[in-house]
């Protein structure tokens, strides 16, 4: 991808996106091109203000001199169909499905940034609840699903007036869910160990939201391990084990609320990313905790058969996206609320702080200080006793004063005197 802008120099505005993407013969409408403009036609029909790549010019690359499309048919030639280079994951090869790459290139915009450069849990949470809410409206308004949520293709936008968006980019895999090709053998599609259960099996059933909400469990995971030392172990075991190692590794760590807690205790920063971990249990007990399709353990019924939890969540999908929705919700508020109150003791804080407070003084100085007031504001109170007392004498002159009687005499009655 690169930056682009309308002039030499000039202010940054849209990414051109380069890339060989795989051609189905006889299926134009499949291409990412056909899809972000299907995309961006039904939106603005339906008036929605979801996040997506809106693209704004864009096509298959043309050999000018061969008049020709740039394909890994003019690049390989005959051997084009012995190349794994077109041969999608999961699928026999090339020549059976005719498939080939084709040399295209778009401009889309808004630019945004990796999710692994924002600095808060509030802020990762506030962005994949956006981009999740995108992909319920995406899917609900033009038919199209994603199916490759990974760690790479989430995106966090910064608008102009400061609010924080969150964006799905690469539709390469995106697909009409109704499509023949999403319904049988759709094989394992997205990006390593962010597949479901289903993608990883390779299962011949069709790939329904679930497995987008499913593959956000496992970003979650990369987001809150708790070193980059304990993300490459997670690595390296899933590419030691291949596709199928991996989904074994995912039936086992889903199949009870118990292996899950094992998992994140073994795993993730349960001190650093609170939030993360409680937005990773909602999903898991939205997803495979449903009453109609518990676990991923197959069972044995009457009359032996099988039933896999993981191929009846297909006919539950529906009400599963809408619980993963509810729950990534009531997580987002509750990050949202203990954000505004962790600024509102902020603010407090800072407030008080400014606040300019008299320090005490010394008790020897108060003691000091109390006294002179008693001095100060107490000497027109004496001179009045004074003056008082004084009047007093005068009149009880020639009346003999308690003081000047023998002692043990006894005052003189009324009568006497």
């Amino acid at each position: 991808c690169f930056a682009v802008s309308d002039t030499p120099g000039g202010a940054v505005h849209a990414v051109l996106k380069d890339s060989w993407q795989l051609g189905y013969p006889g299926d134009s409408a499949v291409d990412e091109i056909s899809v972000l403009r299907r995309i961006r036609d039904r939106l603005d029909k339906a008036g929605s203000a979801c996040m997506y790549p809106r693209i704004s010019a864009g096509g298959t690359v043309w050999l000018r001199d061969m008049a020709v499309e740039d394909t890994s048919d003019v690049i390989l030639g005959t051997i084009s169909c012995y190349s794994r280079w077109t041969v999608p994951h999961g699928s026999a090869g090339a020549s059976v499905l005719g498939l080939r790459r084709v040399h295209r290139r778009m401009v889309t915009g808004p630019i945004g940034v990796p999710l692994q450069s924002l600095e808060s849990e509030q802020e990762v949470i506030g962005v994949l609840a956006d981009v999740m809410r995108s992909h319920s409206e995406i899917l609900r308004c033009a038919g199209v699903l994603h199916r490759d949520v990974s760690l790479n293709n989430v995106m966090a936008i910064r608008m102009p007036s400061g609010e924080l968006r969150g964006m799905l980019i690469d539709y390469d895999h995106a697909i009409d869910p109704s499509s023949v090709r999403n319904q049988r053998c759709p094989g394992n599609i997205g990006t390593g160990p962010f597949m479901s259960i289903s993608n990883l099996e390779g299962l011949d059933i069709a790939r329904t939201a679930v497995d987008d909400w499913e593959a956000l469990i496992s970003l979650l995971f990369c987001l809150a391990a708790k070193s980059h030392q304990a993300l490459e172990q997670m690595g390296t075991s899933f590419a030691r084990v291949g596709s199928q190692g991996v989904a074994n590794v995912k039936r086992e760590m889903y199949s009870s609320l118990r292996s899950l807690e094992d998992t994140i205790e073994k795993h993730l920063d349960v001190s650093g990313c609170p939030n993360i971990i409680r937005l990773i249990r909602a999903l898991y007990m939205a997803i495979f905790q449903h009453p109609k399709c518990q676990g991923t353990v197959q069972m044995m019924l009457r009359g032996s058969r099988m039933v896999d939890p993981v191929l009846r969540r297909v006919q539950y999908a529906g009400d599963i996206q809408r619980r993963c929705l509810a729950a990534l919700e009531t997580v987002a508020a509750e990050v949202r609320s203990m954000g505004r109150l962790s600024d509102h003791l902020a603010l407090i804080t800072h407030e008080s702080a400014s606040v300019r407070v008299t320090p005490p003084l010394p008790p020897e100085s108060q003691s000091r200080q109390t006294l002179s007031v008693q001095l100060v504001d107490g000497t027109a109170g004496d001179e009045a006793a004074c003056g008082s007392r004084r009047r007093s004498d005068i009149a009880g002159c020639g009346r003999p004063e308690s003081r000047d009687r023998p002692h043990g005499s006894e005052s003189p009655s009324p009568t006497e005197t």
